[in-house]
């Protein structure tokens, strides 16, 4: 009985053993499935209030489709005014702090204790104590543009501070607030919607367009190898093709869709939070907008039709992904989302597709696939091995007067390059004119081009720059230096590529200020300035002799003064009545235009 007693215990002991170790891997495959299934379910949706203290009205959302990459967050209306109160989403304490003439203007990180951090962009101003800090760091580095990392328990915010005033500063279309949501460790972006902000919705998505394109030179959309777009009509159960037979299609196909979603009325045209595509009723193709890092977000151009955006400005997206694109949005999908069609068959077509609160638009359609005749199966073009670029691979080429290096990893696909040069007919170019493959084929990232110019004077050399020709056959500033007899830029476009110079400082005209005027009761000095090529890069105002810390607002060209009279930063020299403030500019080219005007206080 002992020994039955002390075996049952055992087992007991060894039952519960059992089950708290089940327990334990039991969460952690949650937590794996959680962590890398980025479900919905895994954001806390109770921790974070608005930001601001009226309705939420979404001017842009999480992933909306931009120039060159997905939008990090959301745009939240204004009123289409700026100073409104800007509040903490929840505890923590200011990580960072930049300030910068493009980009996000003036903007405010908070780290908070759960592992994420809230993000504000575009702002007018800080708070108080905040202000005071960046400007003494601005005085201090004597540079209106600054990146701050104040020290952990330096700022402790609290849920609900108000942190800062909105604004429009920075690469903003608009007064209106960005705020961001990432992950402190990884710093990529997450969809701020999925942590249960005070958004209301119930209007499905809008489908504009469906896109139907040949994978090879083999593939045919009735009977023609080219992309064919139909528009789409709504109905009681979704969408429907407008005005069209049933599409025949042959060999490998791809399929996409353009679209776009809101929230109310009042609120902009957004992206797509996710899109599903099926083929006689099983999954073809997903993705879902939950998650995007900053060094996936120029795949966009991959994930859209490059070409047809450049070209027409709209966004289609294709249910396609290439050998190269490292998004990690996509979603059980077969064979990159190619379908090859070659029997005398009919089969459905479905697109679901939603935003993330679960509204939904439906498009359906039939396509008849049909045998390839055999004789009309092209022969596949053999391709030189020499000039096929790698997506994976760093890969050089050089010509006579061009060296192009591209790293590693910045194609999407494999690229069958394309090279020649022509002589330029464009007045004040210095070398041919260099087309670099086409501008219709994505770059991921900066590769390096470098051209040997022609007789080039020595007093020029300092203002050579490389241009690029654009679809108008205008230039376009790119960059580059001149060091060893080349000028050499990192670009991230391909196309065509010349030398040229830009001799032109930038214009500084006076706004409120001319010689010996009294400005006791101006509250700030204001001055336009502008650039005819390189745009402005650098400028600084002083005082006496003394740096001003100085606003470039590129939007309206102007740079502003405001006049400070506290003992600290006051620049004026109070002996004398008569005070010389001066600014200097300089653009991308080595330019420099100075203006200087004696006024009274």
């Amino acid at each position: 009985m002992k020994f039955l007693l002390y075996t049952l215990i055992v087992d007991s002991i060894s039952m519960v053993i059992l089950a708290f170790m089940l327990k334990i891997i039991s969460a952690l495959v949650i937590g794996m499935f959680s962590q890398f299934g980025l479900g919905q379910e895994q954001f806390p949706k109770k921790y974070f209030r608005s930001p601001i203290d009226t309705t939420i009205v979404l001017a842009g959302n999480f992933a909306e489709l931009r120039p060159n990459h997905f939008h990090g967050g959301l745009d939240i209306k204004t009123g289409n005014r700026e100073g409104m109160s800007i509040r903490a989403v929840a505890d923590g304490y200011v990580s960072r702090i930049k300030v910068s003439t493009y980009g996000y203007g003036k903007a405010l990180y908070i780290t908070h204790p759960n592992g994420y951090v809230s993000v504000y962009a575009h702002l007018q101003s800080f708070n108080d104590t905040i202000g005071s800090f960046v400007k003494k760091q601005q005085y201090s580095q004597k540079n209106f543009e600054v990146e701050l990392i104040p020290q952990k328990g330096e700022f402790p915010i609290r849920q609900g501070d108000i942190i800062a005033l909105s604004g429009n500063t920075g690469h903003s279309g608009g007064p209106h607030l960005h705020f961001e949501i990432r992950d402190e460790k990884t710093e990529k972006t997450i969809n701020p919607l999925l942590f249960g902000l005070p958004v209301k919705d119930n209007i499905k998505p809008q489908v504009r367009e469906i896109k139907i394109y040949p994978a090879d030179e083999n593939a045919l959309i009735n009977g023609k190898n080219k992309a064919t777009s139909y528009s789409v009509k709504a109905t009681k159960n979704g969408y429907k093709l407008a005005g069209t037979d049933t599409i025949t299609v042959t060999g490998n196909i791809y399929f996409g869709f353009e679209g776009f979603d809101t929230e109310s009325s009042k609120g902009g045209k957004n992206g797509i939070y996710s899109a599903e595509l099926q083929l006689n009723k099983k999954r073809l193709y997903s993705h879902e907008m939950n998650v995007i890092g900053f060094d996936e977000t120029r795949c966009i151009n991959s994930f859209i039709d490059y070409p047809y955006n450049r070209n027409s400005g709209n966004f289609i997206q294709r249910s396609f992904v290439e050998p190269n694109n490292k998004l990690g949005i996509y979603k059980d999908v077969v064979n990159k989302g190619v379908v090859f069609f070659n029997a005398d068959s009919l089969h459905q077509i479905k697109y679901i597709i939603k935003d993330i609160f679960g509204n939904t638009s439906v498009v359906e359609f039939l396509v008849r696939s049909k045998r390839n005749n055999n004789s009309s199966i092209k022969a596949t073009e053999k391709k030189d091995p020499a000039t096929i670029l790698d997506c994976r691979e760093a890969n050089k080429f050089a010509s006579e007067g061009v060296q192009i290096d591209l790293p590693a990893d910045i194609l999407y696909d494999d690229v069958d390059f394309k090279y020649n040069s022509t002589k330029a007919n464009i007045p004040g170019c210095y070398s041919d004119i260099y087309h670099i493959h086409t501008a219709d084929v994505p770059v991921h990232d900066f590769f390096t081009i470098s051209i040997t110019p022609q007789l080039v004077s020595d007093s020029l050399k300092k203002h050579i720059v490389l241009a690029r020709i654009n679809k108008k056959g205008k230039k376009e500033f790119a960059g580059g230096e001149w060091q060893n007899g080349v000028v050499t830029a990192k670009v991230k476009e391909f196309g065509d590529y010349v030398v040229v110079s830009d001799t032109i400082p930038p214009s500084i005209k006076p706004v409120d200020v001319s010689p010996g005027k009294n400005i006791s009761k101006q509250k700030r000095i204001t001055l336009k300035v502008s650039d005819n090529f390189s745009g402005i890069k650098h400028f600084e105002g002083s005082v006496d002799g003394n740096w001003v810390l100085m606003e470039y607002e590129h939007k309206k060209n102007i740079l502003c003064y405001t006049i400070d009279s506290t003992k600290q930063y006051s620049p004026f020299d109070t002996k004398s009545k008569s005070h010389l403030f001066k600014l200097k500019v300089s653009d991308g080219a080595g330019n420099v235009q100075t203006y200087s005007v004696t006024l009274s206080k």
